[in-house]
């Protein structure tokens, strides 16, 4: 599991991807199914590893959000601990939350999805979606 200092540490490469999801990325409907979402990136070749050690991946796309231009961050993670939840897991989601509320303030929207995959490893979703700003 990542430590904190390690969560943030890849917050630059996020910060680039937003960057340019925003100014040139594809248009996807952010209430589609997160195992759509990550399928469709994958095919689109923008599903990123978060970090060397970890298995969290995460993908950018411009989306609309109450009529409003937006992206939205998808990560997904391997969640430490049994099917019916952990410490750990709970911690591992909490710090991504704290970061992303953190360094991509304001957050206008966040969801959690659990599922269990074929292999019975359990499997977070963690949605986010920012307003894009206006550049002044």
């Amino acid at each position: 599991m990542p430590s904190k200092k390690e969560i943030t540490h890849h917050v630059q490469k996020l910060r680039q991807i937003y960057a340019q999801t925003k100014v040139k990325g594809t248009y996807i409907d952010y209430e589609i199914p997160y195992t759509e979402i990550v399928k469709k990136a994958k095919e689109d070749d923008v599903f990123y590893k978060y970090s060397n050690k970890e298995d969290v991946y995460f993908c950018c796309y411009k989306t609309k959000f109450e009529d409003q231009d937006a992206v939205m961050f998808l990560f997904t993670m391997v969640l430490p601990g049994p099917a019916s939840g952990s410490t750990l897991a709970s911690e591992l989601v909490m710090d991504f939350i704290g970061m992303m509320e953190k360094k991509f303030y304001p957050i206008k929207f966040s969801r959690f999805h659990k599922e269990t995959d074929m292999n019975n490893k359990n499997i977070g979703f963690l949605k986010f979606i920012k307003l894009c700003e206006k550049d002044i």
